[in-house]
Parts: structure tokens; C-alpha cells; sequence
């Protein structure tokens, strides 16, 4: 098993931001996974834009900058995946070449065609609202239902945010700086490998055993980034997903005691809020 990212400590669930200094040359990533998301976003782009892209016309400036951004970027580390001709990028793991946009949601399509990373814009100036984005492969949100809230809205279902790490989040919010980028780790566990989970989890399977529940639940794991953007100075927020699953942990005995022991320290409302309540108390007891 060769993940790029390990979620699990062993210790006891800690409301906190976890904000880790980013170099800005490991903004994207990129890996044998690509072409197949990359057309996945295709499809949920054609069958469900509004769900997953949203423009306040505050945030059209934005957009053509970030599509700016990421141009440069994967052209810059990237060469093998990406390469130019005339005002076009062609995007090897497609196949696809896009021109110039015209228009704020063309650039949005355009970035959401190069790269996995799902995107969002935040407002320049306090209060800090969400304005905008592509988000392809959102964990039981979606963006429609999120647009114009501020961090405490955003984040409302998130227990006892508010209470602990609330005023540090939207301070750094508000403070965050072009020249200092940050990233961040989160992880859930979904009992389903897809990465296009825009509702709750009410829906989910009803068959989950003990015997079966290491087989059929996934680590879903995100990096997210957050950058001041440097022409317009809207806070950017970059979410890149990782799928796994569960089996593949607790073949290896020491990540499946650091699993083990990570689920036991997560108290019961944030496995809730997570999307774990139909199979959170039988994964604990496979594990046992």
C-alpha cells in the first residue's frame, strides 16, 4: 500500500486548525489517478453545474485569475503532464486542449478540466463570506447550499466550532497573506468509494456488519490550502481528495492499531457530523 498521506495518530480528537506553512511548488498534486478525475469532473460538470459551481460577480475577477494561477503553475512543475501552444494548454491526461477563457465560469471550467483540485473563493475583506468556486468532490456538502455564508455559517454544523476554534479561523481568515500560504489535513470515512457525495449521509448502505465493514468503508482524505490570491486578494481555499479503502489499512497491522485507536478517541457527535453514524460503532468493533 503506497498512500502519499497517513491520517491517523492514535490520539484523542482535538478541535483544531492544524495549519502547516505550504510551499507554494507543492500546490498541486498529481498522480496516476489523474485522468480518470479528470473525466469524472467532466461528467458532474455536465449533469450537475449548478450544484457545483457558483460565481458572485464580486468573484468573475477571481476566476480568470486563478485559471492564470494554475496555468503557470502546472507549466512550470508539470511539464510532462502540461504543455503550450499558441494560447492554448493542452492537458496530456485528457487529451483536451483549452483556449484564453472568455468569461469567469469558463476559467472555472477550465481549472476544474486541468488539475483534481476542487477550488473555492472567499471574500477580500471581513466579514469573510464564501463567493465562489468549483467544488467537484465535496464530503456530504455541496457549494450551492454554502454561498454567502461566513466561516461561523460555513462550518455551523462542525460541533462545538463555534466554541473553540472559531475566532482563530476567522482570524486567520482575515489575515492570511500572499506571500505566506497555508495547508491543512482532514479526514472522514464514507461507507461508499465515491467521490461525489454532495448530500448527507442519510441514504447510505443498510447492509454494514461486523464481519463486513472493514471491506466496504473508504478514508476519505483532503488537503486543503489557503492563499491570499495576489491581484484581486481573495482568500483561495484548494481542497485535493484521496479515496482508500479501509481493508487496505488493517492489512498492516501498526496503521490498523493507529486506526483503531484513532476512532476511539473521536467523540461520538463529530463521527456523526463526519457521515460515520450507520457504521461507526460496528468499525469500532471489527477493529476491537
Amino acid at each position: 500500500m503506497d498512500h502519499k498521506y497517513f491520517p491517523f495518530n492514535g490520539e484523542p480528537y482535538k478541535p483544531a486548525m492544524g495549519l502547516r506553512p505550504l510551499e507554494l511548488k507543492d500546490w498541486i498534486e498529481i498522480d496516476s489517478t489523474n485522468e480518470k478525475r479528470l473525466l469524472h469532473k467532466e461528467k458532474i460538470l455536465k449533469e450537475n453545474k449548478d450544484l457545483v459551481l457558483q460565481i458572485n460577480p464580486e468573484a468573475e475577477e477571481a476566476c480568470f485569475e486563478l485559471e492564470e494561477m494554475v496555468r503557470n503553475h502546472v507549466l512550470e512543475f508539470f511539464p510532462d503532464q502540461f504543455s503550450m501552444a499558441a494560447s492554448e494548454l493542452y492537458v496530456n491526461a485528457t487529451g483536451y486542449s483549452f483556449s484564453q477563457p472568455q468569461t469567469a465560469e469558463q476559467a472555472l471550467m477550465n481549472v476544474a478540466q486541468y488539475v483534481q483540485e476542487d477550488f473555492a473563493f472567499l471574500s477580500s475583506e471581513p466579514p469573510i463570506k464564501l463567493i465562489g468556486g468549483c467544488i467537484c468532490f465535496p464530503s456530504r456538502w455541496n457549494l450551492k447550499e454554502k454561498m454567502n455564508l461566513d466561516s461561523e455559517g460555513i462550518h455551523g454544523p462542525v460541533p462545538k466550532f463555534k466554541e473553540t476554534i472559531g475566532k482563530p479561523t476567522e482570524t486567520f481568515m482575515e489575515k492570511v497573506s500572499v506571500d505566506k500560504p497555508m495547508q491543512r489535513f482532514n479526514w472522514t470515512l464514507h461507507d461508499t468509494d465515491h467521490i461525489f457525495t454532495p448530500f448527507p449521509s442519510n441514504d447510505g448502505r443498510t447492509d454494514i456488519t461486523k464481519e463486513n465493514v472493514l471491506d466496504i468503508t473508504y478514508v476519505r482524505y483532503e488537503r486543503q490550502t489557503l492563499r491570499r490570491m495576489p491581484k484581486t486578494k481573495k482568500v483561495l481555499f484548494s481542497i485535493r481528495t484521496y479515496v482508500h479503502p479501509v481493508s487496505e489499512i488493517v492489512a498492516v497491522p501498526e496503521k490498523r492499531e493507529l486506526l483503531k485507536k484513532t476512532l476511539l478517541g473521536l467523540p461520538q457527535d463529530v463521527a456523526d457530523y463526519r457521515g460515520m453514524r450507520r457504521f461507526f460503532d460496528t468499525l469500532n468493533a471489527a477493529l476491537a
